[in-house]
């Protein structure tokens, strides 16, 4: 094993050790090493699709050890498990999963698409998540306008120490994610 395989592992290990939230099987928006604490405790549904993405892109590309994989592809049940708990009526997901006071937002259905197809594709967590998926592109579908726009995107959340609402924004930005994860369905 090389030292960056190594350190990849390392770095899987150590942000699941200090962003998982146990509870949920969600991930923490942050750590602050200083106070010790998850800045405002916010369960960001963008910041949890990089995770949901990334296991499965990482262990179709690593070698790691048998016990490695076995404890990501838990760690990606978990977290696969409270989306589908959490999945809005419309197929999207509140901005803080576990705060379904939040708007719902398209742009964190584009990741959590993109993880969980790839997963289903590779056989980790199970062919049951494909419904969500499905689900989710029927929400994010009714928030494409006739001029292409995607709304319901959410811009981007900065590491505070308690969380500040802005409202909801209209906006392109994040297009070509749904329109990818829809040509994998």
């Amino acid at each position: 094993m090389t030292e960056i395989s190594r350190e990849e592992i390392y770095q899987f290990l150590l942000h699941a050790e200090y962003l998982t939230d146990v509870r949920t099987g969600f991930w923490f928006h942050g750590w602050s090493f200083e106070r010790r604490d998850h800045f405002a405790d916010a369960l960001w549904a963008r910041g949890n699709c990089w995770i949901t993405v990334g296991i499965p892109e990482y262990l179709e590309i690593a070698s790691s050890p048998e016990a490695v994989k076995k404890y990501l592809v838990h760690v990606l049940k978990a977290q696969a498990d409270a989306l589908k708990k959490t999945q809005a009526g419309s197929g999207l997901w509140h901005t803080l999963l576990n705060d379904p006071s939040f708007y719902e937002e398209a742009s964190a259905f584009a990741g959590f698409a993109c993880g969980l197809l790839h997963a289903v594709r590779t056989g980790l967590p199970g062919k049951k998540y494909a419904a969500v998926v499905k689900k989710g592109m029927e929400g994010v579908i009714g928030c494409i306008e006739q001029d292409g726009t995607v709304t319901k995107v959410s811009y981007g959340t900065g590491m505070e120490i308690r969380l500040i609402i802005t409202g909801t924004f209209r906006s392109a930005h994040g297009i070509r994610s749904e329109f990818n994860c829809h040509d994998a369905l």
